[in-house]
């Protein structure tokens, strides 16, 4: 097994404790707590400035950069997309012509004991560039072979984050659903008369006995459920520690289905933390820092009850009971949590969640038991590659980029003249859409009387669909102010960037909610709705109506920075996608300008475009039809998609 002989890199000085004027850049600065979020890096949590590179108080790690946790935590991994720094915790490998960069990477995801076992003993585990230099890697000779087993590694990685993603929206779904069925009560807070007691009017806590450090081995075992076991807002009996030999079992609270499992006892962030058990378990006792709502059926569904208490908005009113001496956790008490005011909405709306909350369960079970067979795949294939046991002889690797090529056109360590003018280009730039952003100059008085009694009107005409008591009639009179208004503003909006249309478009959904012949009668009220464009041929300059001048000096700005809601609208118009599909495209579009795609952010994203009135983005369940590898029936499944909201 030859020795790796690198090129290192990392191991910087950190500017962030030194002048202001190196920090809060364009230049991605990674710690170790931005790596083991994907195989390439994404946006780091912290940035510095060109000004930091060019004095030398940081380096310039070239893309394509394996850069590995080597204080600390040892082995987090990751690869650079573009050119970026790191903190002093991080080192930076070059692999030299022998060793394809991702096979690295793969085979060090691999070996992260041998990593860890090479490490310094210290107050803190230290790999240094030493260590690193000593380490023997087992490689193909063959550079082709390498990035055979790379491309499928990276196949299983796909599969399982596409697994991954799915599971996270479908609990985003459930959350949303949730907010949007019992939205209308938590506006009535200060209205809400019914107390938890009144809903369940005991609670139960366990018992703590002394225990080992690992998990149970059977269900024959006795074993405590750890805190963790809902901290994740769902139950994992996993999270348990077996209970000592011959340990006599004073008082055995056993989770069964139905029961509400409350977190009496943990950090802030976590306390009051709720989970529903869907199943009957044995011989798993609950500790005494967990509670046992026990609650009435005939009053409260538990399903619902389940959800409010986890709700983003209503858990800080939970948190809120908590108290405990300084230095200890928060602790919420039983008659506190008993005494707890709460919406009470009808139980049919109620059971018709929980109805949907069980079916999107099921599938939810089926991804899980999808997502540890592609794990439990992805470890065998791994180590059958890296004993060069793998048949790689039908795998293609016509479509990835020629290592030599990159190698030969990434840049040396430090940043070049150009590259410093790019990245200065490219913030000039963002500041150009940024005022563009913010700039409300275009808004007449008028088109802002046309704004305001829009949104007036399109509440009204939601809070009556809702009750399914909509009557035209009642509305004639707003309806035909607001007509008159819109007429005059016609030839204004006429002279309106696509962006500042878009941006007014969601006051304007109500009208859906009207009979189809609303519009012969009142023409004008859709002034900004009746814009459609063909973002398929448009650019990011007409979108935003960016100046011939400023494309004369910079050219097109769509060829330097990415606009996400703009992209979204160009590519995804008119139809359902997934964020695999997302991913595929960008990185398509955008990885040869220094730009990538990044899953915690885009997701970040998505889901922020999807709440609220102006929501830009939806959820969506398609059905499709597949074959049963086994029968060869054709089968229909549902799986999520995305939609933009025109």
């Amino acid at each position: 097994m030859p020795k790796l002989s690198p090129e290192l890199g990392g191991q910087h000085a950190p500017v962030y404790a030194k002048e202001e004027r190196y920090y809060n850049g364009n230049i991605n600065w990674y710690t170790p707590g931005d790596l083991d979020k994907g195989k390439f890096l994404g946006k780091s949590n912290r940035t510095i400035t060109e000004e930091a590179v060019a004095e030398n108080k940081a380096t310039l790690l070239p893309k394509n950069t394996v850069v590995i946790g080597a204080i600390g935590d040892i082995g987090k991994l990751g690869i650079t997309s573009i050119e970026a720094c790191t903190n002093q915790q991080i080192t930076g490998i070059r692999t030299n012509e022998e060793v394809y960069f991702e096979y690295f990477y793969y085979w060090l995801k691999a070996n992260k004991q041998l990593l860890k076992s090479n490490a310094k003993n210290a107050i803190l585990p230290i790999l240094n560039n030493e260590s690193i230099k000593a380490i023997k890697i087992q490689f193909p000779k063959d550079i082709d072979d390498q990035k055979r087993i790379a491309k499928i590694l990276s196949h299983c990685e796909v599969l399982i984050q596409k697994r991954k993603e799915s599971i996270d929206l479908l609990d985003e779904l459930l959350r949303s659903t949730f907010r949007e069925m019992f939205g209308d009560e938590f506006k009535k807070a200060t209205e809400w008369k019914t107390k938890l007691v009144d809903v369940a009017p005991s609670i139960d806590s366990g018992w703590s006995p002394v225990c080992e450090s690992f998990p149970r081995n059977s269900d024959d075992q006795w074993a405590v459920l750890k805190l963790s076991c809902v901290t994740g807002k769902n139950f994992d009996p996993t999270k348990n520690k077996a209970c000592l030999p011959n340990t006599f079992i004073k008082k055995a609270l056993i989770p069964q289905k139905g029961d509400l499992l409350f977190s009496r006892k943990n950090t802030f962030e976590l306390v009051g933390a709720t989970a529903y058990v869907f199943d009957n378990y044995q011989n798993l006792i609950l500790p005494d820092t967990i509670f046992k709502i026990n609650y009435n059926s005939q009053k409260v569904n538990g399903i619902f009850l389940w959800y409010l208490l986890n709700d983003e908005g209503f858990s800080k009113k939970v948190r809120d009971l908590a108290n405990g001496a300084a230095g200890s956790m928060p602790n919420i008490s039983k008659a506190k949590l008993l005494n707890l005011n709460i919406p009470s909405p009808s139980m049919s709306l109620q059971n018709r969640f929980s109805e949907l909350v069980h079916k999107v369960s099921n599938l939810k079970t089926q991804f899980i038991d999808s997502l540890k067979q592609l794990e439990n795949l992805y470890g065998s294939i791994s180590q059958i590659a890296f004993h060069g046991k793998l048949d790689l002889s039908k795998i293609n690797i016509s479509d990835m980029e020629d290592y030599s090529k990159k190698e030969a056109e990434t840049m040396d360590e430090g940043t070049s003249e150009e590259n410093i003018e790019s990245l200065n280009q490219k913030r000039e730039l963002l500041g150009i859409v940024d005022e563009k952003k913010v700039d409300k100059t275009y808004l007449s008085e008028n088109s802002q009387l046309y704004i305001d009694k829009s949104k007036e009107l399109r509440r009204s005409v939601y809070l009556l669909s809702k009750t399914g008591e909509i009557n035209i009639a009642e509305f004639r009179e707003e309806l035909m102010a607001l007509n008159n208004i819109g007429k005059e503003l016609i030839p204004e909006v006429g002279e309106y960037t696509a962006w500042q249309i878009d941006q007014h478009k969601s006051i304007e959904r109500y009208i859906s909610l009207f009979p189809q012949n609303i519009l012969v009668d009142y023409p004008n009220i859709n002034i900004f709705s009746r814009n459609q464009f063909d973002y398929s041929s448009m650019t990011l300059d007409d979108y935003y109506g960016i100046p011939d001048d400023v494309i004369e000096q910079y050219g097109s700005i769509e060829d330097k920075i990415v606009d996400i809601e703009f992209f979204f609208k160009k590519y995804f118009s008119n139809q359902s996608f997934t964020l695999q599909d997302v991913e595929l495209l960008y990185n398509k579009i955008v990885y040869e300008r220094g730009d990538w795609f990044k899953y915690e952010e885009m997701k970040e994203f998505v889901f922020k475009s999807m709440e609220g009135e102006d929501a830009f983005l939806t959820q969506t369940f398609e059905e499709m039809e597949i074959s049963d590898n086994e029968s060869e029936i054709p089968k229909t499944i549902k799986r999520v998609m995305l939609k933009i909201i025109s």
